[in-house]
């Protein structure tokens, strides 16, 4: 009959004193150390790398430090650079900005009314109906859907020019044969500044 068995075997080897030892064990951990070395020191160096990349008031530190001389000097002429142009134009932007003067003054503002077209409605005679700073102004009737109007009103306003650009301006056109909510049949609203910023507007 066949019956299971495990054998197990230690060999073992002792040399006889002063012999020289056939399998040196010190050589295998020196190489280890010099291998551990240069993987700190990648990793250090790459960290280095990265706080160079992030700091950017830091660029001092780096260039006293004798690391390596390649990566200093491209980093330095591109970061300043960048920084100057970008104060230039936020001053330039800035100071093309005046403060307007709260002092009141005489202007005076000219509104001129030239003609309407395609106006909804059948039998209509529009009128056109200008507000400005609490003053109104209206137009002559007119007949039909086009009506050609060509009249120019004249507002004279005492007010300070920082309040002056926000004063809107109501353009409104209305039925003159009933004078109820229901018969304006458009309006348009705009401020002073918008006009006067305007290219071609003022001299």
């Amino acid at each position: 009959m066949q019956l299971p068995a495990l054998l197990s075997l230690q060999v073992s080897y002792i040399p006889p004193p002063g012999a020289v030892p056939l399998f040196p064990p010190p050589a295998p951990p020196e190489p280890a150390p010099p291998a551990a070395e240069p993987d700190t020191v990648t990793e250090t160096t790459g960290e280095e790398e990265t706080e160079d990349q992030v700091a950017t008031g830091d660029e001092t530190e780096p260039s006293s430090a004798s690391g390596p001389p390649g990566s200093e000097p491209p980093s330095l002429p591109r970061k300043p650079p960048m920084h100057h142009v970008q104060g230039v134009r936020r001053r330039r932007r800035s100071s093309t900005k005046k403060p307007l003067s709260n002092k009141p003054q005489d202007f005076q503002i000219r509104v001129r009314v030239i003609e309407a077209r395609q106006l909804p409605g059948v039998n209509i005679r529009p009128v056109v109906k200008v507000m400005v700073a609490g003053q109104t102004k209206r137009t002559r009737i007119r007949k039909g859907n086009s009506p050609f109007f060509d009249e120019t009103f004249f507002f004279n306003v005492f007010e300070a020019p920082a309040e002056l650009f926000d004063l809107p301006i109501f353009i409104t056109v209305v039925d003159s044969r009933s004078f109820r909510t229901d018969s304006v049949i458009g309006e348009f609203r705009m401020d002073v500044e918008t006009i006067y910023s305007e290219p071609n507007v003022h001299p």
